[in-house]
């Protein structure tokens, strides 16, 4: 019966151990998840809320494909990490 509880205190550790890796890990791809590059539907959306927060600021009276246009190199230009 001893090496029962021996043996579960064993894997008890180990799979606190691994569990403690991963949590370190998460840690670690949430900073990894900031240069990783939103998928072409997240850039699609950024543009679309960048265009359109854009054309609001101008009372939606300029050409929208000109505010697209500039919204789209604003955060093609912020996800390269350009200022």
């Amino acid at each position: 019966m001893a090496e029962k509880r021996k043996g579960t205190t064993v894997r008890g550790t180990a799979k606190k151990a691994g569990n403690r890796k991963k949590a370190a890990s998460k840690g670690a791809g949430k900073k990894a998840g900031l240069e990783k590059q939103p998928s072409p539907e997240e850039r699609f959306r950024l543009i679309q809320e960048t265009a359109y927060f854009k054309a609001e600021k101008e009372g939606f009276s300029s050409d929208p494909s000109e505010c697209w246009l500039v919204a789209e190199a604003e955060v093609d230009a912020r996800l390269a990490g350009s200022p």
